[in-house]
């Protein structure tokens, strides 16, 4: 009974929160023409070059800058890390890294447990020398000694191009308060590009407040969703990492009533992230949206850019 009256104010008070996030619009700077998506680490691979983990990290490239987004989970403290392994299998270990984007403090993505517990992210698993001048961002206070790391508090442009939706609010039935960020790319004649971690705050009430915020269509959502539908790999994140009641959990219904609510507010396609979606809702997903529906594997890449021509108001120009 005290878990659920703590949510019911806790939701009350992210409500709050969402409609004042909601008065700051982002103004981007620059619409792109092309942004790149490769996917680093994530629960499946491209081939068997590629260590796997219950965990994230992305590197996004647009106009010459390039964005680390997360950092993965690394839960055997491996050394080097399956980030490090999967960085040396593309021959990126060294590749320039302009910055590096936290959409949260878990530890599957923040680089560990100690990392989480510490509010520090783990760059030591990285080549020390991508690291000179690279700035973090996080919703959240984070530190660490060798980079800048600066708490983004609302909606903002980091960059031309690539803005922060703010820290969103979630408040999780068991583990309480949380704060998530997601990454916003403006692609000219497209619209907006989603990048999420986790999508605790939800993927729906996201995308309205990115449109929100933008004035722009969200044209595709790329990451981790959280949508567990049955029982199986992952499904204790139903119930421990969960912003619903255990008995108001979405089962399979729910995962395809959110498909198509994503679909009637404009996404075109997706890429949903295995690390906390389960086997039986990327299904359902590939169901509803089709040809729009990207798979996500540690090695691969994923291109949105400018179409040559939209047709009836559609456009589905990208490359994976």
């Amino acid at each position: 009974m005290l878990l659920l009256v703590r949510h019911l104010l806790a939701r009350r008070a992210t409500r709050r929160t969402w409609a004042r996030l909601g008065t700051v619009p982002v103004a981007f700077t620059a619409q792109l023409p092309c942004v790149s998506i490769r996917f680093l680490v994530d629960f499946y691979s491209a081939d068997q070059r590629f260590h796997t983990e219950a965990g994230v990290s992305y590197l996004v490239t647009a106009a010459g800058s390039s964005v680390l987004f997360d950092l993965g989970y690394n839960p055997q403290r491996e050394r080097p890390s399956p980030l490090r392994c999967n960085l040396q299998a593309l021959g990126l270990e060294s590749a320039g890294i302009d910055g590096i984007f936290i959409s949260h403090n878990h530890m599957d993505h923040v680089g560990g447990l100690r990392n989480q517990m510490r509010d520090t992210p783990a760059l030591d698993q990285l080549d020390p020398q991508t690291l000179d001048g690279v700035v973090v961002w996080a919703p959240v206070p984070l530190h660490h000694p060798r980079c800048s790391c600066t708490m983004v508090a609302r909606p903002t442009e980091l960059m031309p191009g690539l803005a922060s939706t703010g820290p969103m609010p979630a408040h999780l039935y068991f583990p309480g308060m949380l704060h998530e960020q997601a990454l916003l790319v403006s692609v000219r004649g497209l619209g907006v590009v989603l990048i999420t971690g986790c999508g605790h705050p939800g993927i729906v009430e996201m995308v309205r407040f990115a449109k929100q915020i933008t004035g722009q269509q969200v044209h595709a959502v790329v990451g981790g969703l959280h949508l567990i539908a049955t029982r199986g790999r992952d499904y204790s994140q139903k119930y421990l990492s969960a912003s619903q009641p255990p008995w108001a959990l979405p089962g399979k219904s729910g995962v395809r009533k959110i498909a198509e609510d994503l679909i009637a507010l404009g996404v075109q396609q997706v890429a949903p992230s295995a690390h906390d979606c389960c086997d039986q809702a990327l299904g359902i997903l590939e169901e509803v949206f089709g040809e729009g529906y990207i798979q996500v594997r540690a090695g691969d890449e994923v291109r949105f850019s400018t179409p040559d021509r939209v047709a009836h108001g559609r456009s589905l120009k990208s490359e994976h």
